[in-house]
């Protein structure tokens, strides 16, 4: 029996590692943020406690064998007390064609800052107006 429950506890700290690895470097943070600021901030709380697991793989095994299962459950709470302030959206089918139009133009900028196919001052353009609604884009 001991050895199950020490087989679950290593497969479920390993999965909690590999979050915790994915969050402290992924990009997701970013778009959180521009989505709903309140969880981007509250998720930058969180990866500001981690050390960097690049640049200082040893401090942040130390740090995560000493506190990676309380962060991993933090992680938890702030992402379900977000979802439950979320409210269903229901789209008509117009608005789900639009937003999948958005969602693919905004992956043509992303790939085209990705590469060296857009000059300095059009990849600036890019960075400045990308994720805005479109009343914002005309504004400018």
């Amino acid at each position: 029996m001991d050895t199950e429950v020490d087989i679950d506890y290593a497969l479920t700290n390993a999965l909690n590692l590999d979050l915790v690895l994915y969050v402290a470097q992924a990009p997701i943070l970013e778009l959180a943020r521009c989505l709903e600021s309140g969880l981007g901030d509250l998720l930058d709380r969180l990866r500001n406690k981690l050390p960097s697991p690049t640049k200082e793989p040893v401090k942040f095994k130390k740090w995560w064998e000493g506190y990676g299962l309380e962060w991993s459950q933090q992680l938890r709470q702030v992402i379900i007390q977000h979802r439950r302030g979320i409210q269903e959206w229901e789209l008509s089918e117009p608005q789900v064609k639009a937003l999948k139009r958005y969602h693919d133009a905004n992956k043509v900028l992303v790939e085209c800052l990705n590469t060296n196919a857009v000059s300095s001052a059009t990849r600036q353009e890019i960075k400045s107006t990308l994720l805005l609604p479109i009343a914002k884009i005309e504004q400018i």
